[in-house]
């Protein structure tokens, strides 16, 4: 379970780089960053998204085998983002390494 050590509403920003595609539930990882935000504050993030290139989708593959973490779809991350309350959620580009963000709504 992914809890991070920060009070509801706490903080202004929440920035993850390169992060959210290592962790097992990233829906999970997406709702306890939501949490920390107070309302109207930003989130900003990168991750790769499982599409993508077939050499990188072959990459992703043998990580999984070996027991890393699938990176989330592009069309999950949208509607998690809007699921916690997202405003404005962007996701570009919807295929490889991807920048996604938005505000929390207030």
């Amino acid at each position: 379970m992914l809890v991070l050590p920060f009070a509801d509403g706490q903080a202004d920003v929440f920035i993850s780089y390169s992060g959210l595609h290592m962790v097992e539930d990233p829906r999970q990882a997406v709702q306890e960053m939501t949490r920390c935000l107070k309302p109207g504050g930003r989130l900003v993030g990168t991750t790769f998204v499982r599409e993508g290139s077939r050499r990188q989708r072959a990459l992703f593959g043998i990580g999984h085998r070996q027991g890393h973490a699938l990176p989330p779809r592009a069309a999950d991350l949208q509607k998690w983002l809007e699921e916690v309350g997202i405003e404005q959620a962007e996701l570009r580009p919807r295929s490889g390494f991807a920048l996604f963000g938005g505000r929390k709504r207030s």
